[in-house]
């Protein structure tokens, strides 16, 4: 089949969308079908991949793009292809990675702090946060993806965390698949590690670093002769903030910030540290760094109110968002009990199995197939 997959951004740019929409892009035609990206993101150089990408087409190439496909897939909560697809009578599956149809801001947070995540609370809200005329501006936009969502052939949720939070009509559940062979090793592999805690991801406010860096300081005063070191590898906005964080808990020597990594030296990094923590404070959609993490072999310690408990299952252990006190206790917990490191290291495999590329993907080519033999 022909299948034109909209993802608003995408490689080179670096993200959980542009990481997903790739896989999905490579894998579609390594199962034997077409393949037509449509993107906003520009090219640093010549594209050479498998699949075609359009990027930044005008409206009468978008058009004839539409009409020369079998199958739409939106990937994301933008609408560019959702009308002209119903147009000219295409199916359209439309992917959701966050609560953009439920919230003006998308996360159900807002500059460092969560925010309702119901349409007409949102919209108060905001309306305090930002103005009557820019939240009436945003509540427009979202009643219209709400209308867009009841016009769609399918739409997809990639975590039941999301279906829950989301609840759309024709909704069916399929997780994103993630390229997890890159991270992959021997599960409680025997070696010498130069940290035992360590967070990736990006550094904003949501992502719980301040309570990890809380955590961590609480951690060392009940472990007076501990000598090992916090990593951080990331990079973004909130990082002077988790440096002032450091310096009024007495803890800068004591935490290592890598700054953002990629390709092998992400992989060299990753390796120095035995336990993974992702101390998510909004609820997060999914959760492909646990995947990744698991799939590296690391313990993992998340958040529980959203998509990452979800992924791990009890492959890992979990605390409630935003609380460093529950989360030192899980720390302590995971770096003391043998026994528990080898009941999370021997279950990792089969949470593993639920999330292989191949098979997500294959998913949406089922459904695809279904849809076209309706």
């Amino acid at each position: 089949m022909k299948i034109l997959l909209q993802s608003t951004l995408f490689h080179p740019s670096v993200g959980g969308i542009e990481t997903v929409s790739k896989c999905l892009a490579e894998n579609y035609v390594r199962l034997g079908n077409e393949c037509t990206v449509i993107t906003r993101t520009a090219a640093l150089e010549p594209d050479r991949e498998i699949y075609n990408i359009c990027r930044n087409p005008g409206k009468d190439e978008k058009k004839e793009l539409v009409q020369n496909h079998d199958i739409i897939h939106c990937n994301g909560a933008s609408l560019e292809l959702v009308f002209l697809a119903k147009k000219y009578s295409k199916p359209i599956i439309w992917t959701h990675a966050g609560y953009q149809l439920v919230c003006i801001d998308g996360l159900g947070w807002y500059e460092g702090n969560p925010s309702p995540l119901r349409p007409l609370q949102s919209y108060l809200f905001h309306c305090k946060q930002q103005g009557f005329a820019r939240a009436s501006i945003e509540i427009a936009k979202l009643a219209l993806r709400i209308l867009a969502s009841h016009l769609v052939t399918k739409n997809v949720a990639i975590t039941k965390w999301v279906a829950m939070r989301q609840p759309l009509p024709n909704q069916t559940v399929i997780y994103n698949p993630f390229p997890l062979s890159q991270f992959s090793c021997r599960m409680g592999e025997a070696e010498e590690y130069e940290f035992d805690f360590f967070f990736l991801g990006r550094l904003v406010s949501e992502k719980g670093v301040g309570t990890l860096l809380k955590a961590f300081h609480l951690f060392l005063q009940e472990n007076p002769t501990y000598n090992k070191k916090l990593l951080i590898i990331g990079n973004g906005n909130w990082l002077s903030k988790l440096i002032q964080i450091c310096h009024e808990l007495s803890i800068t020597e004591k935490v290592v910030f890598a700054g953002k990594q990629t390709g092998s030296e992400l992989l060299k990094w990753v390796k120095k540290g035995k336990i993974s923590i992702i101390p998510s404070e909004w609820e997060e959609p999914m959760g492909g760094v646990a995947l990744e993490m698991l799939a590296a072999g690391k313990l993992v310690i998340v958040s529980e109110n959203g998509g990452l408990s979800e992924c791990i299952g009890n492959a890992g252990i979990t605390f409630p968002n935003g609380n460093f006190v529950a989360l030192k206790e899980k720390m302590n917990l995971v770096l003391h009990s043998a026994e528990l490191q080898t009941e999370l290291f021997n279950a990792a495999p089969a949470q593993l199995a639920n999330f292989q590329e191949m098979n997500k993907v294959l998913e949406y080519i089922t459904l695809f197939s279904n849809i076209l033999n309706e």
